[in-house]
């Protein structure tokens, strides 16, 4: 007798139906979800640094008033409890204690060469949108993106190579006088081949090429000037192998170049491409390079149009062809980005800062980190230039300063006595490492994007407490540069 009743079978065919129903439902959302997340994304990075600068363009206001606010925190907190064995005079001017003190602390002032740095240049008005209102005064014949690799991390290395490039499509679109050039020392390793786009013109240093002096980076970047031919009226982009620059930078660079009248152009370089966050010791550390960007680098570009002794760094700088060929690269020293700067000002040239916004990746480890600023500091302490050098020599006052305080927090008998205008000095350089903490890491934080609030706190107090700690591994670097100096040039580790 047949019956309505469904068998084993069917019930489960139609289970699996509804199973696999749902299954799909769920893979349609995922996939719905991550090609949200991947538009949001790709809208995030055309206008992040677009973003970035409606922000800072009022940095005449907000830093300021943060540096007033960073006072008046530092001053009570350390009057109220971090006085530990000192005693402030408000009747004297001039104590015993006071002369060690100020000979001691003159160290803070030497190794940033130009006193409150920091404070004066982040305060300055940075206007990102200044070269967009002025007319087009000077014509160019080409822009060249020049992006030197040693390429040490063949696999690693040049993954990260082809990561910088990958957008190098778009921005060829911004303007037809763009070209790109890749430098590579030696050979084009298999990992490259057929993976460089046809419109990028490599540029293989032989090993028969033995310029004068020149070794290392140097030796690639003569070649290339050599090879290119740059004339007067071509400019010269130099980047790193990790440096990124956007469609935003593009323009800038596109606008100092034809509404402007500055020869040599420097910006800001953060280093949240990759690992941002992931070791914070070492995110730590490069955010002092973001401070430095903000501050002494360029302050002195803005106030009289050179960097301060030589200061520039070796990417993300704009330079006229006249200045590579004038210089030009031929130089032994580690740090060559230094000497080609300081002979570039004092040639007379005039250097501009670009407001805008490159991205590179911090050092992978301790040992990169210490190896990378022995090289430059090596480099510049073979230079000769005085200032530079007695900076580096303020390293030795700076341990001894360590050492008087250890001595008078611990083994002191009597507390020092010091007059109250010393105390507001040692607070303003207080309030000026928060107040750099607070900018350099929210600034780098907001970039980066899809940070939460809480977060960005949290990156900040791990800043201020671990910057001392980062800068004491540095001067000792720096000592250590001085009696050993590097024999080659090291290459940093990328993801």
């Amino acid at each position: 007798m047949a019956t309505n009743t469904p068998t084993r079978t069917h019930l489960g065919v139609k289970n699996r139906i509804k199973h696999e129903g749902f299954a799909r439902i769920l893979l349609d959302t995922a996939v719905e979800s991550t090609t949200e997340a991947s538009n949001s994304r790709q809208t995030f990075e055309i206008k992040r640094s677009e973003k970035l600068h409606r922000v800072l363009q009022y940095n005449w206001i907000m830093c300021p008033i943060g540096l007033i606010c960073c006072f008046f925190v530092s001053y009570n907190a350390v009057s109220r409890y971090l006085l530990i064995q000192t005693i402030i005079d408000y009747s004297n001017w001039w104590t015993p204690d006071t002369f060690i003190c100020v000979v001691l602390g003159v160290a803070s002032h030497l190794i940033q060469p130009f006193p409150f740095g920091y404070s004066l240049g982040v305060c300055w008005p940075i206007s990102p949108f200044e070269y967009k209102t002025k007319p087009k005064t000077r014509d160019f014949k080409s822009l060249n993106f020049c992006l030197v690799t040693r390429g040490e991390n063949f696999e690693v290395g040049y993954t990260t190579v082809l990561h910088t490039i990958s957008n190098w499509q778009e921005l060829r679109l911004i303007d037809p006088r763009i070209t790109f050039h890749l430098v590579l020392d030696n050979r084009l390793p298999a990992t490259l081949l057929g993976q460089i786009p046809d419109f990028v013109k490599l540029l293989i240093v032989p090993s028969s090429f033995k310029p004068p002096v020149a070794l290392y980076k140097a030796r690639a970047l003569e070649y290339a000037r050599i090879t290119a031919g740059y004339g007067p009226d071509d400019w010269v982009l130099h980047l790193d192998e990790e440096t990124q620059i956007d469609a935003y930078a593009t323009q800038t660079c596109l606008d100092f170049i034809e509404r402007g009248d500055r020869h040599f152009g420097m910006g800001t370089i953060f280093y949240n491409s990759e690992g941002h966050w992931e070791n914070p010791f070492l995110t730590v550390g490069e955010l002092s390079r973001i401070t430095e960007d903000f501050g002494r680098f360029r302050l002195p570009f803005k106030l009289h149009a050179r960097p301060t002794l030589g200061w520039v760094h070796g990417s993300f700088i704009l330079v006229k062809g006249e200045i590579e060929n004038t210089v030009g690269w031929d130089t032994d020293c580690l740090a060559e980005d230094f000497w080609f700067g300081l002979r570039a000002a004092n040639k007379g040239y005039k250097f501009g800062w670009l407001e805008a916004i490159a991205r590179e990746q911090p050092p992978r480890s301790v040992r990169d980190v210490c190896a990378q600023r022995r090289r430059w500091c090596a480099g510049i302490w073979s230079t000769g230039e005085p200032l530079a050098r007695l900076s580096y020599a303020a390293c030795f006052v700076y341990f001894a300063g360590i050492g008087h305080v250890i001595w008078v927090v611990f083994f002191k008998e009597t507390p020092i006595l010091i007059p109250r205008w010393l105390f507001v000095w040692g607070i303003l350089h207080c309030s000026e490492s928060l107040w750099s903490a607070i900018t350099s890491t929210i600034a780098q934080d907001y970039d980066a994007g899809n940070i939460p609030v809480m977060k960005m706190v949290w990156h900040v107090i791990l800043t201020f407490i671990l910057s001392p700690v980062f800068g004491l591994m540095e001067c000792a670097v720096v000592i250590y540069a001085i009696f050993s100096p590097p024999k080659r040039f090291h290459v940093v580790k990328k993801v």
